[in-house]
């Protein structure tokens, strides 16, 4: 994307995203695309799912639950370890 600057130069800006559906297995929207009417919906990464933390050298896979509304806010999300054992 080119924008335009007030003194009339050109400025290349990262191109934005908007309107963002998820999508299940068949292709099909998971929920409305209003945010407002999906806050309570709860989102779950089951253990494999969430993000890899790296610990003393270790990967950890991690799950994840929490809601839409949490997202939005932009609450932090615990990530739960998948693994019990201690890693060193």
């Amino acid at each position: 994307v080119i924008d335009r600057t007030a003194l009339g130069f050109d400025q290349l800006k990262p191109p934005g995203l908007a309107e963002i559906v998820a999508l299940d297995g068949r292709g099909a929207p998971i929920g409305a695309a209003d945010a407002e009417t999906n806050r309570a919906r709860t989102i779950n990464l089951a253990c494999g799912r969430g993000p890899v933390i790296g610990v003393a050298g270790a990967f950890v896979q991690t799950s994840v639950t929490t809601t839409v509304g949490d997202l939005l806010d932009g609450r932090p999300v615990p990530a739960r370890p998948c693994r019990t054992e201690p890693i060193a």
